[in-house]
């Protein structure tokens, strides 16, 4: 079970490694929008931002993939 536990434990740094780049990537992205366009609306600040972070999400499983 050791060895079960350690694995788990690395999934869930793995994932929190994850989460933080894609929150960091997510704040710039918007920074960048609202600088590029202040009139934006949320909508759609939300809807460029959605696509950046899949854009970024896709580009990490073809380059770092998690297997």
């Amino acid at each position: 079970t050791q060895g079960y536990s350690s694995a788990a434990s690395d999934v869930y740094k793995r994932q929190a490694y994850i989460n933080k780049h894609i929150h960091d990537f997510a704040i710039a992205a918007m920074q960048g929008r609202l600088s590029a366009n202040p009139n934006i609306t949320s909508k759609e600040m939300a809807k460029l931002v959605a696509k950046d972070v899949e854009a970024m999400m896709e580009e990490l499983k073809l380059n770092y993939p998690f297997d």
